[in-house]
């Protein structure tokens, strides 16, 4: 009896065995897979960027051949995501072809179940981590949801993109103005290097008080916007003027796609140089009268602030003498010119600090439009 009841099983294994071929011999369907070298890792993208990945489906039967897809995604070897066979669409397959899809009809983000570990971090996310990766694609029949067609598989790898490196003007580099239309602003490429396009969106800002380069770069309007698309480098616009001296800029840069879409996220650009304006050489020049000028009416202020001081000794002199004698109309009037001769010695001290101020600070101005010269 037990001898029976195997050969039984083993029968109805066959019937099915059979059953399954057939159905997948039946449909004359052939498929041919192809990856873009470079997907995105937001699984989001994968339906605006057709490029993605695009399945041709070649029907040599008789009559059109209805199916749905199967698409599973595997990271390292591990299955990490599939399609859900009850939300995908039946797709019509016409006679001879090619039916052409793309990613988001392979992939699309609301039919994805995931596994594993992911199943949390790419749902919230979107985002899938770096690695070797295969996505195969099997049409089954919308009726019994077997394989009518082998599967197709492709493998890619997804790489960490990581943004390019500010190389020059460096960080807090002096510019003087008038001669922005030389600066030369050079980045390293975005690694990996690949040899799809990519496009680099060069930003500049003012940096306004209180504010760090970083804080600036986020929510300040540009100065300007360019894009250097397939290079590292770009001139400064020659419409574009420099801000007064004293501004401070930051600039940045971001790679994107030729549709204009970020490839790193979330942090889109690169940290943020600044860059500090200084005078031009003709203010330069302004300014060294002007330390000449400061120079000269601190001399004479330094004269007044001597001759005060001498009278103010003088007059301490009297009063001591008049104390001596104990001459009380002399001590008075002594001690009247004490004090205003010690209110005009203040007033001039007062005068001469802030004219040495002035002085000293244009003295620095000067030396930093010199420093930024060489």
């Amino acid at each position: 009896m037990r001898t029976v009841f195997y050969r039984s099983i083993l029968a109805l294994a066959a019937v099915m065995t059979l059953g399954f071929r057939s159905e997948l011999c039946a449909q004359p369907l052939r498929c041919e897979l192809a990856i873009s070298p470079r997907p995105s890792t937001r699984l989001a993208e994968w339906s605006s960027r057709r490029e993605t990945a695009t399945l041709m489906i070649f029907n040599t039967g008789d009559k059109p051949a209805n199916v749905k897809i199967d698409a599973r995604l595997s990271l390292n070897g591990s299955l990490i995501a599939s399609t859900k066979a009850g939300s995908m669409p039946v797709l019509q397959i016409p006679v001879g072809g090619p039916a052409i899809f793309y990613a988001g009809d392979l992939f699309p983000e609301n039919a994805v179940s995931f596994f594993g570990d992911l199943k949390q971090t790419t749902m919230r996310s979107g985002i899938l981590p770096e690695g070797s990766y295969e996505l195969c694609i099997t049409l089954m029949s919308p009726q019994t949801n077997q394989p009518v067609s082998a599967p197709t598989c492709r493998s890619f790898f997804l790489a960490k993109l990581i943004l390019p490196t500010l190389l020059q003007p460096e960080d807090n580099k002096k510019i003087i103005s008038g001669t922005q239309s030389t600066t030369l602003f050079v980045w390293s490429p975005l690694i990996p290097v690949s040899s799809a396009s990519v496009v680099y969106r060069l930003r500049l800002v003012e940096v306004l008080p209180g504010q760090s380069a970083q804080q600036a770069f986020s929510v300040n309007l540009p100065l300007f916007e360019r894009t250097a698309p397939n290079s590292t480098q770009l001139l400064w616009p020659p419409e574009i003027p420099l801000p007064a001296s004293g501004a401070t800029l930051a600039w940045g840069v971001q790679p994107e796609d030729d549709q204009g879409n970020p490839l790193v996220l979330p942090e889109r650009y690169t940290n943020a140089f600044n860059l500090i304006v200084l005078p031009s050489k003709d203010e330069c020049a302004k300014l060294q009268t002007k330390i000449a000028n400061l120079r000269q009416e601190g001399l004479a202020i330094e004269e007044q602030y001597w001759s005060a001081d001498g009278l103010l000794q003088r007059t301490t002199q009297l009063l001591e003498e008049a104390e001596e004698r104990a001459d009380a109309l002399d001590i008075q009037k002594m001690k009247t010119e004490v004090a205003s001769a010690g209110k005009k010695l203040e007033e001039i001290r007062v005068t001469f600090d802030s004219a040495r101020k002035k002085y000293d600070d244009a003295i620095t101005k000067y030396e930093e439009c010199l420093g930024g010269s060489r």
